[in-house]
């Protein structure tokens, strides 16, 4: 995987990666939504954030 720059309203935020098979993107969901400022919960039920 490659890393890659996760950009929110232009700020790099953080550091994300990039997936070789079909384009699948990964990025800290947490630092994502404390940019936003949104919360994150996690469902261990579910596996579901």
């Amino acid at each position: 995987m490659d890393k890659v720059s996760v950009k929110v309203d232009g700020k790099i935020i953080a550091d994300g990666l990039l997936g070789k098979k079909a384009g699948v993107t990964y990025v800290p969901l947490q630092a994502v939504a404390d940019t936003l400022g949104a919360s994150v919960e996690w469902d261990s039920k579910t596996k579901t954030a």
